[in-house]
């Protein structure tokens, strides 16, 4: 299963990096995962997760594991994209690519990027450090701020949060 992974890094601090790197690092031992991840503008939000430190953090958590990071418009330009071509090949490779785009545009580009990539399921990180999956979105309803993103439910076809055990490694 390929997932998508949105992240918006001005809901993260510093302090969440080493359990957000956990959940992520456990999901992409089972599943092949793209990440989509809104970096905090500079003196926007000096406290908050910065590109840098989340790669460091999930280098950490996947040792062996090759990561690329990618800098990217706040939407994919089209599926023969280089952006995308590159993600592609990244994926094919058995590489895990961290596409880093402006704060606030991460669900934007994830849910264009899942159709460009024809991901089978899309994932938001909450401050927790959990996954949530995010129902299939077109590219106008990520951009309505206002549209609901996440559906929790318990039957069939509904969405569930995902959950890691750190101290036991595993994934709920």
């Amino acid at each position: 299963m390929l997932a998508v992974v949105s992240i918006e890094g001005n809901d993260l601090d510093e302090g969440v990096a080493p359990r957000c790197a956990t959940t992520l690092a456990a999901f992409a031992r089972q599943h092949e995962l793209a990440i989509v991840y809104g970096d905090p503008e500079p003196g926007e939000a000096p406290q908050r997760l910065g590109a840098r430190s989340f790669l460091a953090a999930l280098r950490t958590a996947l040792p062996g594991y090759q990561i690329i990071a990618l800098l990217v418009d706040a939407i994919y330009p089209g599926d023969d994209s280089i952006e995308v071509d590159l993600l592609r090949s990244s994926l094919d490779d058995g590489v895990i690519p961290v596409s880093i785009t402006t704060a606030h545009n991460a669900a934007l580009s994830a849910a264009a990027l899942q159709r460009r990539l024809r991901a089978d399921m899309v994932f938001l990180l909450t401050p927790q450090g959990t996954l949530r999956e995010v129902r299939t979105l077109t590219v106008a309803e990520a951009a309505d701020r206002s549209a609901p993103l996440i559906i929790t439910g318990q039957g069939p076809g509904d969405v569930r949060p995902f959950h890691v055990d750190a101290a036991a490694g595993e994934v709920a």
